[in-house]
């Protein structure tokens, strides 16, 4: 009952005109500032609609203008990289889970109002896979190091036991 009550009231038009006697050229000039004002509300509605959206949205969105949409297949672990990438470039996006894969990998449609913004994206979120491909592991570096270690402590005991002889 309160959204009805919500709505009607959003649909009804309080023009309220103070004078001490209503003449037809106060009534005009009523008339001519609710104008004026639903002229300014439009012109507002739309300028809001022109800044565009920016950042993730749903897919729905995305596709309704029929722009140029891309897609990008991107890993679990990946997908936050590839946010802060297309947030720097003010992209709009939107993530989709590929139910098929067993780990669980997202498809990414992107679009842009300057194509140079999404070659950028793609570009810079390549380049940042290339080179985390080409870093070695952290945790594969500390099993090395581990196992060097224990190749030392073993060498350390043998020559301690030779001393002792």
């Amino acid at each position: 009952m309160r959204l009805v009550q919500e709505e009607v009231e959003s649909r009804t038009i309080n023009l309220c005109v103070s004078t001490t006697r209503l003449t037809m050229r106060s009534l005009m000039t009523a008339l001519r500032m609710y104008q004026r004002h639903a002229e300014y509300a439009k012109h507002q509605k739309a300028a809001k609609n022109v800044k565009g959206v920016q950042g993730k949205v749903a897919v729905k969105d995305l596709l309704r203008d029929g722009d140029g949409v891309q897609s990008m297949p991107v890993a679990d672990g990946k997908l936050k990289d590839f946010e802060r990438i297309a947030n720097k470039y003010g992209v709009t996006f939107s993530v989709m889970k590929d139910k098929n894969e067993v780990p669980p990998r997202y498809l990414v449609f992107f679009k842009a109002k300057d194509q140079d913004a999404m070659t950028q994206v793609i570009k810079d979120y390549t380049a940042k896979e290339l080179s985390r491909m080409q870093k070695p592991s952290i945790l594969q570096q500390l099993r090395k190091l581990k196992e060097a270690a224990v190749e030392i402590a073993g060498k350390v005991r043998k020559r301690e036991q030779e001393l002792d002889r």
